[in-house]
């Protein structure tokens, strides 16, 4: 089975089975600090691997997944689940960035608008179920509510991970 083939089937997979609960399955990459948890999105080469591979080779963060972050609403917060070899229990979500790569490390101001409409372009699963596409809406926009802005970083500076307090 091609990389490509493999991906497809695991993408289908979480949206097919662990996503019946309206949770979003993100385009994303995660990153752990404190014990709450940070969303990236980004289309391709915004910066997601290079942001895990950051984290990865530092103290600062820890890297949930650099490709597909399913995130739920529990009693009314926006949670992570994390994937079983990272300890699967679920995380606060302490905010969402749009990504991209820059000269200097900044966290941006960004259009809420915008960023609405990057998270949509970034949710890889869409239910056909009326129920379950409403309960998804409402993921979406809890997962809007925390928007902190787009985060610039330079392809090799870990400095970056400090505005993420």
């Amino acid at each position: 089975m091609s990389r490509g083939s493999a991906q497809f089937f695991l993408r289908r997979l979480k949206r097919d089975i662990l996503r019946p609960d309206g949770g979003a399955l993100l385009h994303a990459c995660a990153l752990v600090i404190a014990g709450r948890a940070h969303v990236f999105i980004g289309g391709p080469r915004a910066g997601k691997s290079t942001l895990a591979a950051l984290a990865a080779g530092s103290d600062a963060a820890e890297a949930l997944d650099d490709e597909t972050i399913p995130v739920s609403l529990s009693r009314g917060r926006l949670i992570v689940m994390p994937p079983p070899r990272a300890g699967g229990r679920a995380l606060p979500v302490a905010g969402l960035y749009s990504l991209r790569l820059a000269a200097a490390p900044a966290l941006e101001a960004e259009d809420r608008a915008d960023f609405k409409r990057s998270l949509g372009e970034c949710c890889v699963n869409f239910p056909a179920e009326p129920g379950r596409s409403r309960r998804l809406l409402k993921t979406l926009e809890a997962a809007a509510a925390l928007h902190r802005g787009r985060l610039a970083f330079p392809a090799g500076d870990i400095s970056v991970l400090r505005l993420l307090k």
